[in-house]
């Protein structure tokens, strides 16, 4: 019913959950469409010490068939202690899927961390 794309910080040893230091990083860049508009996808990141129950801070974005950039503030998926950008385990989580009662399809063009 939902589905997620996960871009880990080290895939080899992600049971381990290593992080890499973002705190120089202001905001998340990312370039996306979908295959009709209306199309939408569930943006975040995690920490190191996040817990895996989909708790973590998403922003929910509109797609279009066309392609959009997005600009989100590191300051939008923090939570309490997580998402603390100098210990980010994933530094970026597309999630899609039955709560938005649409296919679960996107597209990803690009994605960059901006002072």
């Amino acid at each position: 019913d939902w589905g997620a794309a996960f871009f880990f910080v080290d895939l080899e040893t992600w049971e381990q959950r290593p992080y890499i230091d973002l705190s120089q990083y202001a905001t998340l860049e990312v370039e996306l469409s979908g295959p009709w508009y209306g199309s939408r996808a569930q943006v975040g990141m995690k920490d190191n010490n996040d817990p895996d129950d989909g708790s973590e801070r998403k922003r929910s974005r509109e797609l279009s068939t066309e392609w959009r950039t997005f600009q989100f503030p590191l300051t939008v998926f923090r939570r309490g202690s997580y998402a603390n950008p100098a210990r980010i385990y994933i530094p970026l989580e597309l999630v899609f899927g039955s709560s938005d009662s649409l296919k679960q399809e996107f597209y990803i063009r690009s994605v960059r961390l901006l002072p």
